[in-house]
């Protein structure tokens, strides 16, 4: 049994582990309620039965595989060709095949061919708790915008108070393949002016070849999640021109009104219809 170990990486613990580790921290997130609760949003806005959409910052592509599988025509943008060659490979036996491109979301709507295009756009996976992207969360607002044809709906998620996931000694087990689980032990190292650092700590097994013979890892990285609070993302997001808040959720489905206290706030923004 092999065993291989990574070095601590900063800012964005997948800066320095294989990215087909991925999935596993995410492993468990449910991608296909997610994918639901957006399409019946925009079937509700009269976008049709297969509206274009526009998976911001789409990781592995699992959001974007799902919500093709319910009709959509799926276009995902992620600024790692590592992660997109994941997501390409996940998508490669699915009947709808999303178009996977590598982008950089800040300046993805200032591209011609991106502008007033698509449906509905969206950035789910907490993404915008990450420090250096929560920065410039003003500037994916703009995109957003800027991507949507007028009456567009743009959707995503924020963990409230901190890490969604479990801290502490206990691990999180999990098996996102016949091939592929382990367990997860998360840690905060240190807490500063809305920011904390957290440390994962991998234990993943791999089972490669036909003789199923198993590889084990030990990894281990850092990374920077900003401490969201529900009134200053409100804030930022009524802030922008162009769009105008249309509701909050809890939950995904059945869809919740978000209630404070919630830990999850789900924001769904609408682009203003000009008029005649």
């Amino acid at each position: 049994m092999g065993r291989t170990a990574a070095k601590p990486a900063r800012a964005s613990k997948y800066g320095g582990l294989p990215a087909r580790f991925y999935d596993a921290d995410h492993s468990w997130r449910d991608y296909s309620r997610q994918a639901g609760f957006f399409m019946a949003l925009l079937r509700e806005n009269g976008s049709g039965t297969s509206p274009r959409v526009l998976d911001l910052c789409c990781g592995s592509g699992s959001h974007a595989v799902r919500l093709a599988r319910l009709g959509a025509r799926v276009t995902g943008a992620d600024i790692s060709p590592d992660l997109l060659r994941l997501a390409r490979e996940k998508s490669g036996k699915e009947e709808a095949k999303p178009v996977f491109l590598r982008a950089d979301a800040f300046r993805l709507g200032r591209d011609p061919a991106f502008r007033k295009n698509f449906d509905g756009a969206v950035l789910f996976g907490w993404t915008i708790s990450l420090a250096p992207l929560y920065r410039r969360f003003s500037g994916l607002l703009k995109t957003a915008e800027r991507v949507l044809k007028p009456g567009g709906l743009f959707a995503f998620d924020a963990p409230l108070g901190g890490c969604p996931q479990r801290v502490g000694p206990k691990p999180i087990f999990y098996r996102i393949s016949p091939r592929l689980s382990g367990a997860l032990r998360i840690r905060l190292v240190r807490s500063a002016k809305g920011t904390e650092t957290y440390r994962y700590l991998w234990d993943i097994r791999e089972k490669s070849g036909a003789g199923g013979r198993v590889k084990s890892y030990n990894l281990e990285a850092e990374e920077d999640l900003k401490i969201l609070e529900a009134g200053k993302i409100l804030s930022a997001v009524r802030a922008v021109r162009g769009m105008e808040v249309r509701s909050l959720f809890g939950d995904y489905r059945p869809a919740r009104p978000f209630r404070p206290g919630d830990r999850n706030l789900i924001v769904v923004m609408r682009k203003h219809v000009p008029h005649r």
